[in-house]
């Protein structure tokens, strides 16, 4: 069954309005990151460096660390961030 022209302009405006939704998004989340990278730079220089964390082996591994400081896990976090971002390559 072929569409009509307005039909067609119909779905294009659809398309139009997802595609401006999920920008928003997009930006509201990178935003988010942006906030969240700044607090995790503020808390990395109150971390004691002999202060150790028991986190999940999988994660220990990721860092290629058997002592885990929460500096490491904040550092490793912020890096993760920068890459979603790609701002601070």
């Amino acid at each position: 069954m072929a569409k009509t022209v307005q039909e067609h302009f119909e779905e294009c405006k659809q398309i139009d309005q997802i595609v401006d939704q999920a920008n928003a998004l997009l930006t509201k989340v990178r935003n988010e990151l942006v906030i969240a990278r700044a607090v995790l730079e503020a808390l990395s220089e109150y971390q004691h460096p002999k202060l150790a964390m028991a986190v999940p082996y999988q994660f220990r591994q990721d860092l290629g660390d058997k002592h885990v400081t929460p500096r490491t896990v904040i550092d490793a976090e912020i890096t993760r961030i920068n890459a979603l971002l790609g701002d601070r390559a």
